[in-house]
């Protein structure tokens, strides 16, 4: 759920913008659990009962797109009646984007430690970038158990384990996008 106020710091809501951006779109990542993991995420409840239309919520097929490219998150609840599915009596067809699923599924994240949990500081990486740039040490799998620090937040200069990276690039960013 997100709000036309960020309820945390920019650096939160441009790793939300970044998650959100892979699960809407469909792309998913091979880093989405671990990111979620590292962030204290344990379940991501997904909610295929809202109107796309209404909401400009993702389509729910989209979603599940993403989610199946993403290992390391397994649905381990459902609840509600099946939402979507083919409709006869549609008057346009949308070539079987309308996919039928569970109102509410939860999933699990895999290495989900809780909300606090420590990690290795011998070999922290200090990433120049935005904090969405776990993304792209994630999906190269240079993260593993390792801290992160952003380059204004660590010591100054490079270190061995250092990242530059593409992450934070000068352009206008809406924060706070609202959803129904």
């Amino acid at each position: 759920v997100r709000d036309a106020v960020p309820l945390g710091s920019p650096g939160l809501t441009r790793l939300l913008d970044a998650i959100g951006a892979r699960i809407d779109t469909g792309v998913g990542s091979p880093a989405l659990a671990q990111v979620l993991a590292r962030s204290g995420v344990s379940y991501l409840v997904v909610s295929n009962d809202l109107d796309p239309r209404l909401t400009g919520a993702p389509r729910a097929v989209l979603v599940h797109q993403a989610l199946n490219r993403s290992p390391g998150l397994e649905r381990v609840a459902s609840f509600g009646p099946t939402v979507g599915g083919n409709d006869t009596r549609a008057l346009v067809s949308d070539d079987g984007l309308n996919v039928g699923y569970p109102a509410v599924e939860v999933f699990a994240v895999a290495g989900s430690a809780g909300p606090v949990s420590s990690l290795q500081t011998d070999g922290t990486w200090v990433v120049s970038g935005g904090p969405e740039a776990l993304f792209s040490l994630g999906e190269r799998g240079l993260l593993a158990d390792h801290a992160t620090i952003l380059a204004g937040d660590g010591p100054g200069g490079p270190t061995p384990r250092s990242a530059v990276t593409d992450s934070l690039r000068r352009r206008e960013i809406t924060f706070g996008s609202v959803r129904d």
